[in-house]
């Protein structure tokens, strides 16, 4: 990511398809990449599977969203 430093483009965004389905809270091979992504130059980190809403912090000034939930999936219960 960071080849693209400097070059034409707003923002890098990073979409990490990880963690354990169903699970609310993270993992730690999930915290433990996150950092990775911002270091290699990430501008946004954001996560997708579980299939819930995980915890969402930020590392370096880098937001990180572990999972949206089903926000890209459909579900049938609202609550995820």
């Amino acid at each position: 990511m960071k080849k693209f430093a400097g070059a034409h483009i707003g923002a890098v965004m990073a979409l990490a398809v990880a963690g354990t389905v169903f699970l609310a809270g993270c993992k730690e091979q999930v915290t433990e990449k996150a950092p990775e992504l911002v270091d290699a130059g990430a501008d946004l980190v954001i996560g997708d599977h579980p299939h819930c809403l995980q915890p969402i912090g930020v590392i370096g000034g880098v937001p990180v969203i572990y999972s949206l939930g089903n926000f890209w999936f459909n579900s049938k219960t609202l609550d995820t």
